[in-house]
């Protein structure tokens, strides 16, 4: 079964357990960009905090266990397949694959009494899987135009999808900019008598440094200030997303889960969000990120016209599934690129890279179809040169094939993905 916007199974299938959900806390997060970022960021501040802190987040990288961790362990094999086993025996109807281990996750986290969970909303927010969980907080990070086949055609349309983990009595934080959709999330807190607090006006991110060690900025609201927080996390974009993790751990101390300042900091500094603005240099300067959408990769092209990287040549690697506008994301990263290697990844939705190279760049030598992905890493390493950056990017499965390839073959030896601020080191989205 493909995707399914549709609570009805998921809630019957969790009341068979006595709806797991319900016994421990949580804050969904919802948005077109940065909920991976701004998830991890806010489970970092709990957990640095002292609490057992469940995540569940999507897509992987590159194991599934990654969706499912308690104070950043993966669930165990063993575990797992003992939840699957069983919620597969017990199933009263089928679920999708997302309803599926969204369900796992809701029942391992019950099962082992986290005190509260972070849960990243698959797509969209009214109908999503993870929205059978009553939060204490809601939070939407921004407004794209992505998924447009299920969640609508117009930022108002998916803006109101996304609105739907907003609950009775319930608080909102969000950091989208436009006014038009910033009024549509009051309208809405207002009709279900819920407490909204937005960026650039409740709280607020200012003095963005950047570069490929991270980012840093000040922090102001009514509940704290604070002066250079720092994060890994790579791109001004980063500065937004980590307020909104802020305010959002400052509101649930408010509550029941108390965080001091240095929580926040050290939660902040430690996070790891691998695959999104990630760097590598062993040998050459490479940078893997997964966006896929005209949103994310105006992100991208922002952070590669930054000081730290304006005056550096790009051979992008670049691939896309059947669903994505891969046009207009072209259209936006030829004018930075040097070269665009199009590529396949093991994904039966990805684009076919000869058919885009005849159809859009025909006569354009520095478009090249290599369908390999680890071939088209290996070709764009033979067009740069000793100051050129090489991009991968567009796509989830493309990151992932080449960094399990190219971490195998180059990194066999390396335990600690923060080694040295010369050798390997990530950013992320």
């Amino acid at each position: 079964m493909g995707i399914r916007l549709d609570l009805a199974s998921i809630k019957k299938s969790l009341s068979v357990y006595g709806n797991p959900q319900d016994s421990f806390d949580s804050v969904l997060v919802a948005g077109t960009n940065g909920k991976g970022s701004t998830v991890s960021m806010l489970a970092g501040i709990l957990r640095q905090s002292g609490y057992k802190i469940g995540l569940y987040t999507s897509p992987h990288l590159f194991d599934l266990r990654e969706r499912i961790t308690i104070n950043g362990e993966k669930i165990s094999r063993q575990k797992l397949d003992n939840l699957v086993d069983g919620l597969k025996k017990n199933l009263p109807e089928p679920l999708s694959f997302f309803e599926f281990i969204t369900a796992v996750a809701l029942i391992y986290f019950s099962q082992e009494e986290v005190d509260i969970a972070v849960l990243e909303v698959g797509m969209g927010g009214r109908l999503d899987a993870t929205n059978v969980a009553n939060p204490l907080l809601s939070v939407i990070t921004n407004i794209g135009l992505d998924h447009t086949e299920y969640l609508g055609k117009t930022l108002e349309e998916i803006a109101i999808e996304k609105a739907g983990i907003i609950k009775p009595c319930g608080t909102l934080i969000a950091s989208e900019e436009s006014d038009d959709i910033q009024n549509l999330f009051k309208k809405i807190c207002d009709d279900r008598k819920s407490k909204i607090f937005l960026s650039g006006k409740d709280f607020s991110f200012s003095s963005v440094n950047t570069d490929f060690h991270g980012t840093s900025f000040d922090f102001t609201s009514p509940l704290a200030d604070f002066k250079n927080i720092k994060t890994p996390l790579c791109g001004k974009h980063q500065a937004k997303n980590a307020s909104l993790a802020v305010f959002a751990a400052l509101k649930l101390s408010e509550l029941r889960y108390k965080v001091n300042r240095q929580n926040i900091r050290e939660g902040l500094k430690n996070v790891i969000w691998r695959g999104r603005l990630e760097f590598i240099q062993s040998p050459g300067k490479m940078l893997f990120d997964c966006a896929h959408n005209i949103s994310g990769i105006l992100q991208l092209c922002e952070f590669l016209k930054s000081d730290a990287l304006k005056d550096m040549p790009v051979n992008f690697v670049y691939a896309a599934l059947s669903d994505k506008n891969y046009a207009e994301i072209l259209k936006t990263l030829k004018p930075l690129a040097k070269n665009i290697i199009l590529s396949k990844p093991d994904h039966p939705r990805s684009l076919d890279p000869e058919k885009i190279k005849e159809t859009f760049f025909a006569d354009d030598n520095r478009v090249i179809a290599m369908a390999n992905p680890v071939k088209a890493l290996e070709l764009a390493q033979k067009l740069s040169e000793k100051n050129d950056l090489i991009c991968v990017t567009g796509s989830t499965f493309l990151v992932a094939d080449i960094l399990k390839k190219f971490e195998k073959k180059e990194n066999s030896n390396r335990k600690n993905y923060k080694e040295s601020k010369e050798g390997y080191f990530y950013l992320g989205r």
